[in-house]
């Protein structure tokens, strides 16, 4: 898809000060959401490849004493398991270059007992739809919120404002987002979520 080379071709050309800079108004946004306040069991990832920072949000969500949980991919299924996170874990590189958590199913949270997820994305549009890089992890694992939205978790993308397209052609499995926030604004695409 050529959207998506395209974005990810700036993305990679991104400065390291305005990589700061977005991450930490996106975690300034985050803060001012009720949805983020009242979140217990936070699921992000780790950035690479110039992705939106999200270490920002990972060191207030632990100040605020917020467990936090990051993907663990398992590639004979092609789902994903959420390992909790702590200060000093272990961390290992997986087939796709992203770090994740050992495996520990002691450590490992339901997908419906996580309060917010926080997704990564190449693109997404004006009624919150979200382009990935392809694997469909995150549509597989969040399946069951495709006739629920009130149902948790809340999805909220994190990217640059530069990553938002007009639209976005869908697949019948594609979940759509709640939120998406990116360092100028917030955009809400359920109803129950004030921006």
């Amino acid at each position: 898809m050529i959207i998506r080379q395209q974005i990810l071709q700036t993305r990679k050309h991104l400065s390291q000060d305005f990589q700061s800079f977005a991450a930490l108004k996106v975690m300034d946004q985050m803060l001012t959401l009720v949805e983020y306040q009242n979140a217990q069991n936070i699921a992000l990832y780790l950035a690479i490849k110039g992705e939106l920072n999200t270490l920002p949000i990972l060191k207030k969500s632990w100040e605020l004493n917020k467990k936090c949980y990051l993907p663990r991919i398992n590639i004979d299924n092609k789902m994903l398991s959420f390992i909790l996170y702590e200060r000093h874990n272990a961390l290992i590189k997986n087939e796709y270059g992203l770090f994740e958590p050992l495996r520990n199913d002691k450590n490992r949270i339901e997908m419906t007992a996580i309060d917010l997820v926080i997704t990564p994305l190449v693109a997404f549009d004006i009624a919150g739809n979200r382009l990935g890089m392809g694997g469909g992890f995150y549509d597989r694992n969040f399946s069951f919120k495709k006739n629920n939205k009130k149902h948790k978790p809340y999805l909220f993308g994190v990217a640059y404002e530069f990553q938002k397209i007009q639209s976005i052609t869908t697949n019948p499995w594609d979940i759509t987002l709640d939120c998406v926030i990116t360092e100028e604004q917030i955009y809400s695409f359920n109803e129950s979520i004030k921006s």
